[in-house]
């Protein structure tokens, strides 16, 4: 081998070494790059991986958040109605809150009113009494007497009791034609009234035949079909036996009033009907309200007033029931001594209200009924009527009997004039409180209207699981409907149809304003479309599980209400036996 092959070989030798080194260094190289390639790929894989776990949390926090904005929009639609049916109550509750506050003011107003314009009345009805009591016991001397009465006459010139105790005071002081003339204006003022008086007191200093002559006197006025309240003080006399001090006089007051009872039977043979239209009038307009509330059906049944009136009916049995017995069990106070007595009588006497005093008593007891009637002016007024009808002022002997038997301390009716109007007419009273349970049951109906989301359907109360069905079938029925009349669908609704008119022009007349504006507009008003559908949905059935309860718990309220009325109704036939065994 030459020198030049064996430098060639050399040549190549080194050539191929050196290409081996390039390669070998371009291995380490990949080798090198592989392993960064394979740490950045873990490291990719982990950040997917914290990524993922990432979105996860971000998408339950947006479900969350989501669900939570769902459930109050939900709600707030839901409760729509009630909030509705609260400002409802509140506007009515209002209404009675000023109707109780106008009527307790007023109450107070006249109650002012009447002892600052009477005050000198109730002054002379106390020395009146006075005197006569101290005219025979001579507690004091006749000149302070005189000097009171002179003094009281003054101030009472207009009312006939001035006069008639004038009357008095002048025929003891023997001012013959002095007393005359007092009496003779009394009579003048009010003729029975005075005649009553003058009666009396004759009775106290035991003059009999002048108190016969006074009794005659008022009965020649006296017509049966036009009797006054004050009769009630010439029976109250009788029943006291304050004529007893005379058996004559005793027997021809008692005579007297056999006479007037069988005139009025056959003057009026049906005025045991009478009675007893009277007492289903009295009982119907009397004034009581049940305490029981039933929210639900207040709110849901239209026919809810109904129910309400009609449980406070069946309540009246026993309200009534416990008001007469307690008075036909109430004891009588009979004083032994028989100038007590007339005493008693001739204050009870002095003491009803005058014409003018009794404009002002029947505003205080109007305004009294409607604090009764918890602010429900038509209930009172319907009351106040049956108690006060007009301005009447005489009436016939069976009103007068129907009206001691049902006067409420109003007319200071006394204890036996009441019990002996009891006694007379029980029979009939006792018929009318059993007509009045025969008319308000007529009223009981077997199904009441239930009203819920338009839904409205006469149920009873074991009907829930067919009507349910039934308000569900409305639900699905109306759910379209429902959906788009929802402003919010309308409004997207709206926004997805302009959308559309934008798409369309573009068509036409391209422009790449008109097209963006159309594609985001669609693109948006399509997804807030969607998501409200989505959200009135789950709306709607939260509806009808609402309304599925509301049912559940009108009918549930329904026969609660129906058990209770079913238990006071009962109690009708307790209210007629109080009359069956009353004895004076």
């Amino acid at each position: 081998m030459t020198d030049e092959e064996a430098r060639a070989e050399r040549e190549e030798a080194d050539r191929l070494l050196a290409e081996i080194n390039r390669l070998q260094n371009q291995i380490q190289r990949g080798i090198a790059e592989n392993h960064n390639l394979q740490t950045e790929l873990m490291s990719l894989i982990h950040n997917v991986e914290l990524l993922a776990e990432r979105a996860g949390h971000m998408d339950k926090e947006v479900n969350q958040s989501m669900e939570y904005v769902q459930g109050r929009v939900r709600e707030a639609d839901v409760s729509t109605t009630e909030l509705v049916n609260l400002i409802n109550d509140l506007t009515s509750s209002y209404f009675t809150f000023k109707n109780l506050s106008t009527a307790s003011k007023n109450v107070t107003k006249f109650i002012d009113e009447y002892h600052t314009r009477f005050k000198f009345y109730n002054e002379l009805r106390r020395i009146t009494l006075g005197y006569v009591i101290g005219l025979d016991a001579h507690i004091c001397s006749d000149e302070t007497m005189r000097k009171k009465v002179e003094s009281v006459y003054l101030k009472n010139t207009e009312y006939w009791l001035a006069y008639a105790v004038m009357a008095v005071m002048l025929w003891a002081d023997n001012s013959e034609e002095a007393a005359k003339r007092a009496m003779s204006k009394a009579l003048l003022m009010d003729y029975y009234n005075s005649s009553l008086f003058f009666l009396l007191v004759n009775l106290r200093f035991t003059r009999v035949e002048a108190a016969k002559k006074w009794y005659l006197s008022y009965l020649d006025r006296v017509d049966m079909e036009n009797l006054g309240n004050e009769w009630q003080y010439l029976l109250q006399a009788y029943l006291s036996g304050v004529f007893g001090v005379d058996k004559e006089f005793n027997r021809l007051v008692r005579q007297c009033f056999t006479n007037m009872l069988e005139q009025m039977e056959s003057i009026h043979p049906n005025y045991g009907s009478r009675v007893e239209e009277k007492t289903l009038s009295f009982s119907d307009a009397y004034i009581h309200i049940t305490n029981n509330e039933f929210e639900t059906l207040r709110r849901n049944c239209p026919e809810y007033e109904e129910l309400k009136n009609l449980l406070s009916a069946a309540e009246k049995n026993e309200v009534l029931a416990v008001h007469f017995r307690k008075i036909l069990e109430e004891e009588g106070k009979h004083e032994s001594n028989l100038f007590q007595r007339i005493e008693n009588i001739l204050y009870d006497l002095i003491s009803a209200y005058d014409k003018e005093e009794l404009k002002v008593i029947k505003n205080q007891r109007y305004n009294e009924m409607i604090i009764k009637a918890k602010g429900d002016l038509g209930k009172a007024q319907e009351f106040f009527n049956q108690e006060f009808p007009g301005e009447k002022t005489v009436y016939s002997l069976d009103e007068l009997l129907f009206q001691w038997a049902f006067d409420e301390e109003l007319l200071g009716v006394d204890l036996s004039v009441k019990l002996f109007a009891l006694t007379f007419l029980k029979k009939w009273i006792a018929k009318g409180f059993v007509k009045y349970g025969e008319v308000y049951r007529k009223r009981e109906k077997e199904k009441y209207k239930i009203l819920i989301d338009g839904w409205e359907k006469e149920c009873d109360e074991n009907s829930y699981e067919k009507e349910r069905a039934d308000l569900e079938r409305h639900y699905n029925k109306n759910r379209f409907y429902d959906t788009f009349k929802d402003k919010y669908v309308l409004i997207f609704s709206g926004m997805a149809i302009a959308s559309i008119v934008f798409l369309i022009i573009t068509l036409f007349q391209f422009n790449k304003i008109t097209l963006v504006i159309g594609i985001l507009l669609g693109v948006v008003s399509g997804f807030l479309l969607w998501r409200r559908i989505s959200d009135m949905q789950a709306i709607l059935r939260a509806k009808r599980e609402k309304g599925c309860m509301l049912l559940k718990n009108a009918l549930e309220e329904l026969k609660h209400w129906r058990k209770l009325y079913k238990s006071e109704d009962a109690k009708n036939k307790d209210l007629a036996d109080v009359f069956g065994n009353i004895e004076i």
